[in-house]
């Protein structure tokens, strides 16, 4: 994994870090940022359909607005770790703990809860691949697709779209450190 973990310390912008998830889906089957699938379409079982998701938050709706002190620095301190892992400095480390936590926060706050996301009115969300393209356009979604080998990109599920609208905005270059944090958990 050495080689990822170096392209992602390099990355230069947002577009080199999503290029990274396409290249790892490539090269060892796995994504850290984004990534699409394939479910039963709940509306016609006779059918699939290609479905998109992005990074969520580890600890999921409430999990961060709820979290205590003593609960916020034990997960801080396990993704730290984490970091340490891959060789990160602890400076470092705890500044990308940090910014996963913010992030994961903010997702997290418009994420559906369990029984909201267990409802398929609520997920039953259609997009087709330009729709989603243009939520993250420094990312090569197109390509993305095409890695996983799916066809038909007329119409995707996106099961919890204010979740994915949040992680969305994190795809600009003011955010590419949020990013490479994020990457980089993934590969740990």
């Amino acid at each position: 994994i050495r080689g990822y973990i170096d392209a992602a310390l390099s990355a230069a912008t947002v577009r080199e870090l999503a290029a990274l998830d396409v290249t790892m889906l490539r090269e060892s089957g796995t994504t850290c940022l984004l990534g699409f699938g394939l479910t039963a379409d709940a509306k016609d079982s006779e059918h699939y359909l290609p479905f998109f998701a992005a990074v969520s938050p580890a600890l999921g709706a409430g999990g961060y607005e709820a979290a205590s002190e003593q609960q916020k620095a034990a997960y801080l301190r396990y993704v730290e770790t984490l970091y340490g892992l891959l060789g990160i400095s602890e400076e470092r480390a705890a500044q990308m703990a940090q910014l996963i936590w913010t992030a994961d926060s903010a997702a997290a706050a418009v994420s559906m809860t369990n029984q909201e996301l267990s409802d398929v009115d609520n997920t039953y969300n259609i997009y087709t691949l330009s729709e989603l393209e243009a939520l993250f356009p420094e990312a090569d979604l197109k390509a993305l697709f095409d890695a996983y080998g799916l066809r038909n990109a007329g119409r995707i599920q996106v099961y919890d779209p204010e979740a994915v609208k949040a992680v969305a905005a994190l795809f600009v270059p003011e955010q590419l450190e949020t990013l490479r944090a994020y990457v980089l958990l993934g590969i740990a």
